[in-house]
């Protein structure tokens, strides 16, 4: 017996506020997920992209959710100011 397979397709449409900086990145195409959406250690791409493995957002200017993906946890905060983020 074979399996069935189930695609669902999604369209997000953002509108971002490019004079006031907003506009983080560009990307066309549609998002790939390259696992099962339900695993907590989900990766996803555009197309044409390399996968984004999960991991230490505070070198990103976000600090950490979880200590332990955190490369820093107990500096997690400092670490992202030092990256740009603002605090709030």
């Amino acid at each position: 017996a074979a399996e069935a397979v189930v695609v669902y397709t999604f369209e997000l449409v953002v509108e971002e506020d490019e004079e006031a900086g907003l506009c983080v990145e560009k990307r066309e195409g549609p998002i790939e997920f390259m696992k099962d959406p339900n695993e907590t250690g989900m990766s996803f791409v555009a197309t044409g992209q390399e996968a984004r493995k999960e991991g230490c957002s505070c070198i990103y200017g976000n600090p950490c959710q979880d200590k332990y993906i955190c490369n820093n946890w107990e500096k997690r905060f400092d670490v992202a100011k030092s990256n740009g983020w603002k605090g709030y």
